[in-house]
């Protein structure tokens, strides 16, 4: 659905709802945003949205999302943001978060994940971060691992006996700093290897810009 911002902006919205069927059938619905992309099209608009997601963070102090901004290099019909949510029927406090952190040579890894516990679900943000300007002294292979090992190893803690699975890698990158194709193949051997069969598919989006230092940003949805 396309609609007209405030300051003539073309916006693209997205919205998935999630729910246990039968959960909530004599109980008020009560619906929140559990995970946020915003896509946005011009580097000049990235610093006002940054703060807009600050306000959407704040709106909710106690409620627990995850929320990636980019700037890509242009959107489908002509649009300034293009807005994807996942919904859930749910209570703030009944949502976990567990966040990891690893630093390795040049770089960080940072992975965010957040659970919706009615519905089983979780949703996952895996960042690499750079922390030195060098970015060709990166042992690309040795962070894609440490990047999955990190995820399966937050999934795991969250999930417990529940049998969730990830239902893709949405993968943003730094275009004029990451190499695709090396990207692609080293994280879906990542994946195949740490994993075993429950590996999700590998969407790569390149991308303009990422705030701050980040270079790789990854969010994957997992469901029951």
């Amino acid at each position: 659905m396309a609609a007209e911002g405030k300051q003539k902006y073309k916006f693209l919205y997205h919205c998935c709802l999630v729910e246990q069927v039968g959960e909530y059938d004599q109980k008020p619905r009560i619906t929140r945003v559990f995970r946020q992309s915003i896509h946005i099209s011009a580097i000049g608009k990235k610093q006002s949205f940054e703060a807009k997601g600050e306000d959407v963070r704040n709106d909710e102090p106690t409620a627990y999302e995850e929320l990636s901004l980019v700037v890509v290099p242009s959107l489908p019909r002509a649009a300034s943001i293009e807005w994807h949510a996942i919904a859930v029927v749910d209570e703030p406090q009944q949502r976990g978060k567990r966040v990891l952190m690893r630093s390795l040579e040049s770089c960080e890894i940072k992975c965010e994940a957040v659970q919706s516990r009615p519905t089983h679900t979780i949703a996952v943000a895996i960042s690499l971060t750079l922390t030195s300007a060098l970015s060709s002294t990166i042992n690309l292979n040795r962070v894609l691992h440490d990047m999955v090992e990190i995820f399966k190893l937050a999934i795991e803690e969250m999930s417990g006996d529940a049998d969730t699975i990830p239902l893709g890698f949405r993968t943003f990158y730094r275009m004029d700093i990451v190499e695709m194709s090396a990207l692609q193949a080293g994280l879906q051997r990542s994946l195949e290897e740490q994993m075993g069969k429950k590996i999700p598919a590998v969407i790569m989006v390149p991308v303009s810009d990422l705030p701050g230092m980040k270079i790789i940003d990854i969010a994957c949805w997992l469901s029951s």
